[in-house]
């Protein structure tokens, strides 16, 4: 996205769009929907749609994007301070977002109908990661004796499975010990130890 403002009723409309998309999905399943219910639901008409969208399909990519816009584009006056202190809001964050469309995930996650939300997950971790891995050398903490790239894919993946089990069977009031969990896990993995 370019540094000028957006035009406010864009961004409603994709709003509408995308939370309509994702509240059809949790309750019929992605293949069940269409633009036209998609549209009813937002209250948009379907030219407005496609000012906007290609297709259905494109529409879901922008929702499985927005779970992680949060944490891949950070408030400019966001200070990584220390990597301990950031990680558990880091996790959290994710939590948050994919907690709150519960539905919506285990829908698409179904019968693996959309690997390219597990390549989404791991590709944008994957950033997260490579970050919090310079952080620690900037910091001059001793890294783990692992390959920079196998501690990125390791990582990313062991949480994407974390995660999605924790949504299939976690409840809301073990977010903040499954963000500590993973949290101290990640530090183990990088520095070798908590």
């Amino acid at each position: 996205m370019s540094n000028r403002v957006r035009d406010p009723r864009f961004v409603r409309t994709e709003s509408l769009l995308t939370a309509a998309l994702m509240d059809e999905v949790a309750r019929k399943g992605f293949d069940a929907v269409t633009v036209e219910v998609v549209c009813k639901t937002a209250g948009i008409n379907r030219a407005t749609f496609y000012l906007h969208y290609r297709d259905k399909f494109e529409l879901l990519e922008v929702c499985m994007m927005s779970f992680f816009e949060i944490v891949t584009n950070p408030p400019s006056d966001a200070v990584m301070v220390d990597v301990t202190a950031l990680l558990p809001g880091l996790f959290r964050t994710v939590a948050e977002n994919c907690s709150a469309r519960r539905e919506f995930i285990l829908r698409i996650l179904e019968d693996g109908k959309f690997p390219a939300f597990h390549a989404l997950f791991t590709s944008r971790m994957s950033f997260e990661v490579g970050r919090l891995i310079e952080k620690l050398e900037s910091e001059g903490r001793a890294s783990s004796s692992s390959s920079k790239t196998y501690q990125i894919v390791f990582l990313s993946s062991a949480f994407f499975g974390s995660l999605l089990h924790w949504i299939k069977f976690g409840t809301p009031d073990e977010m903040d010990g499954f963000c500590r969990a993973m949290s101290d896990f990640t530090m183990a993995i990088l520095v070798g130890r908590p």
